[in-house]
């Protein structure tokens, strides 16, 4: 989990932040397609809603969020290389 992850007051009242329950409690693929498919949600309809930069903030966030759970979890990403595709 990021260090600056933001904890947002309305999730409080759970004593849990729902981002940090469910990196806990997803499988590894699971955790990895929530944030991926959030990335593709807020980018797919930034022009639609009225709010550009809003939804393209959101998506930053979820990237931001994937990019660490890659480098968490795949050992070739360590060094801060991506991995050389064949």
């Amino acid at each position: 989990m990021p260090e600056d992850k933001p904890h947002v007051s309305h999730y409080e009242v759970a004593g849990i932040q729902p981002i940090d329950y469910m990196e806990a409690s997803f499988t590894a693929e699971e955790y990895e397609g929530y944030l991926k498919g959030n990335v593709i949600k807020y980018l797919a309809r930034y022009r639609n809603k009225g709010q550009e930069v809003k939804d393209l903030d959101k998506a930053i966030v979820y990237l931001q969020w994937l990019r660490d759970w890659v480098v968490k979890t795949t050992p070739s990403s360590i060094s801060g290389n991506p991995p050389v595709k064949e």
